[in-house]
């Protein structure tokens, strides 16, 4: 989630194209693509999780603030939403 993060904060992606991309990427590598529903629900129980919340900290630079409920407020708003 970070990486999706920083990457609509800081620079200009093309949306659909990461979408494309996503879709492309999920009919390759997984029988059965997750719903809009089935995401979310999944990302609700992520966002609740400490460990998932917690493995960007040692990563990150010291002065690199990340508040993770923040990150997926951006990522679910640009990209997770347009899935529905």
């Amino acid at each position: 989630m970070y990486d999706l993060y920083k990457a609509l904060t800081t620079t200009g992606i093309n949306i659909d194209n990461v979408l494309r991309c996503y879709q492309k990427y999920m009919e390759f590598v997984v029988d059965h693509i997750p719903t809009y529903k089935e995401f979310i629900i999944n990302m609700k129980e992520k966002m609740q999780d400490d460990e998932f919340l917690g493995d960007t900290r040692q990563l990150l630079r010291p002065d690199e603030v990340f508040d993770a409920q923040i990150g997926y407020d951006i990522v679910r708003a640009q990209l997770i939403d347009k899935l529905a």
